[in-house]
């Protein structure tokens, strides 16, 4: 993860990035990841509600919108706006991942199980998709299948570099 600073910094380049380049949605788009990051969640969240005005079929802004709600505890909102996305594009990772999390979140760990193994068909080596499956499964108390898919998360891992 990033040290505080160079959040900071990115927030302060972005920030002047999007001022000149207002126009640039994936910059404001990644303006609002970072400041979510920082805990600034209602002003990304704001970001992202702006965003949608100007491009509302924007499928990667709406996921970033649905994270920082279900991060405000705006579940249901989030797990409608990922159930969207997959009615748009039934390949979004980003929309797949959040939404199996979301329903955990409520408690619904069966039908997060069903949208894991819906991911994990079109995303069958994705670490982050492999990760939330293989949580999923010890939250069901299936402790053979999660220890199975934190070892694959862990090569995979290794696979990118990542660890």
């Amino acid at each position: 993860s990033w040290s505080d600073n160079s959040r900071d910094e990115s927030l302060s380049l972005l920030k002047r990035f999007t001022d000149l380049k207002s126009d640039n949605v994936e910059g404001k788009r990644y303006f609002g990841e970072v400041l979510s990051w920082k805990g600034r969640k209602k002003e990304a969240l704001q970001i992202y509600t702006d965003l949608l005005k100007l491009e509302p079929d924007n499928l990667n802004v709406q996921a970033s919108r649905a994270q920082v709600l279900s991060w405000l505890g705006r579940i249901n909102p989030a797990i409608k706006q990922y159930e969207q996305i997959l009615r748009v594009n039934p390949k979004h990772k980003e929309a797949f991942v959040g939404l199996g999390q979301c329903l955990n979140w409520r408690g619904d760990n069966l039908k997060a199980e069903k949208v894991f193994d819906r991911a994990r068909k079109v995303y069958p080596d994705a670490p982050d998709v492999v990760l939330e499956q293989a949580l999923n499964y010890g939250r069901l108390g299936r402790t053979d299948l999660a220890l199975k898919g934190a070892e694959r998360t862990i090569e995979l891992f290794d696979l990118e570099g990542n660890i």
